[in-house]
This record gives structure tokens, C-alpha cells and sequence, in this order.
């Protein structure tokens, strides 16, 4: 093992990826991670429920553990004015080939806090060219888009083929109604801009959790 702690004292890492495009702020090779999930805890497992303690968003980190910027989606963001809610559990995100990332909300545990924060579970588009504007807190050059997503989206993968963004749900496990019982999703660009979430190809699948693909192209995801 290189580094068994490569960065510390971050708060409920989840997802992580490797931008390989690279922006001005960030070179290629730039790790992204999603960080500071809901429900929230002190270290010594007591709930946190002030709406204060809520920072989620993506933390970029270099090769060395370096912190080079962070993205925020929690209150008061362009996040959450698109969507309704904060982004409240970053649970996995992906780049496409271009740079564009995108980002699994399974929005969980809007509840746990006081006042409740609303809940808006989805995927996230967010254009290559806004990155660097919204790591600067400055109004992004092009809007992030928003799918909206019931059933608790979980992992979100681009296929190395053709850029279709790959998405599951991990439904009940979590507390979280789902009609399609577990289904996969094929997301195009189209879709982002419409704004609207099409048929899955599949569904009953039970609760699903990580998605990736081969370097042929074949998609695994894995169940709870």
C-alpha cells in the first residue's frame, strides 16, 4: 500500500474519480471525491441535526493528498436552487470523455436535521467548462443539469463506448420507495436536457449499489 491514509479529517468520503481532462484549476489526473454526506454524526456517534454542519459537495485532491478545491452542493447552492434540496448524499460520480462530470445523489436524510431539509435524489450533470467556476464560488458559465431520480440513485458510471451515462437505484435498503425495485437507467445528453428521467431497461433487480463497465464495454453492477 502507498499511503494508507493519503488524506484525513474529511467528513463521510463516499464516491471518488479521476478527472483525465483536466481543467485551468485542475490537471488531468485530478481526484474528485464526494464528501460530507447526510446523516451526520459527532465522533462520538451522536446525530448532528443543525443545518449548520451540512457541507456536502466534491472535494479535489491531487496524487499526494494535496486539497486543491472544493465544490459545494449543500444549501444555498446553485444545486439547490435548481433542484429544490441540496445535494445530501454524494454517493458516486464519473467523467465522461470530455470532462463533463456527473454525480448520484441518493438524497437521504433530510429528515435527520431541524428544521427537515428537503430531499431531492438525483443526477447531476456538470458541464467541464463550470467546474472551475463553481470550485471558485462564482455563477457558472453553463448551468448544471438535473435529473430527478426516485428510488435512491446509487452508482453512476460512463460507458467507455459511446459516453452514455450508466445509473441504478438501491431503493428499500435504504428506506427509500421504489417502483422499479432496483433498475438500471441509460442516460444521454438528450436526456440532461430534457430534464427528464426516461424508461430503465431493466428493473426488479433488488438493490443495487456499484456500477462499472470493461474496457469492452460490459456493465457490472453489484447488489446489496
Amino acid at each position: 500500500m502507498a499511503n494508507k491514509a493519503l488524506v484525513s479529517g474529511i467528513t463521510a468520503p463516499l464516491g471518488m474519480a479521476v478527472n483525465k481532462v483536466g481543467t485551468k484549476m485542475f490537471p488531468p489526473g485530478s481526484i474528485f471525491v464526494a464528501v460530507g454526506s447526510a446523516p451526520l454524526g459527532t465522533k462520538d456517534c451522536k446525530p448532528i441535526s443543525d443545518r449548520s454542519h451540512l457541507h456536502t459537495g466534491i472535494l479535489v485532491i491531487d496524487e499526494a493528498g494535496k486539497k486543491l478545491g472544493m465544490i459545494d452542493m449543500s444549501l444555498g447552492t446553485v444545486f439547490h436552487r435548481i433542484a429544490g434540496g441540496p445535494v445530501l448524499l454524494t454517493n458516486a460520480l464519473d467523467f465522461d470523455s470530455r470532462g463533463n462530470m456527473y454525480v448520484a445523489d441518493t438524497g437521504l436524510a433530510g429528515g435527520a436535521f431541524n428544521p427537515p431539509i428537503p430531499v431531492a435524489p438525483g443526477i447531476w450533470m456538470i458541464p467541464a467548462e463550470s467546474i472551475d467556476d463553481l470550485a471558485s464560488g462564482k455563477a457558472p458559465t453553463t448551468m448544471p443539469k438535473f435529473i430527478a431520480m426516485p428510488g435512491g440513485p446509487d452508482g453512476v458510471e460512463v460507458s467507455p463506448l459511446d459516453d452514455s451515462i450508466h445509473v441504478n437505484t438501491v431503493g428499500a435498503v435504504v428506506g427509500m420507495p421504489d417502483t422499479n425495485q432496483g433498475g438500471m437507467w441509460r442516460l444521454t445528453m438528450a436526456d440532461f436536457e430534457a430534464g427528464k428521467l426516461p424508461e430503465p431497461f431493466a428493473q426488479g433487480l433488488g438493490a443495487l449499489d456499484g456500477c462499472d463497465f470493461t474496457d469492452s464495454g460490459t456493465r457490472i453492477d453489484t447488489e446489496i
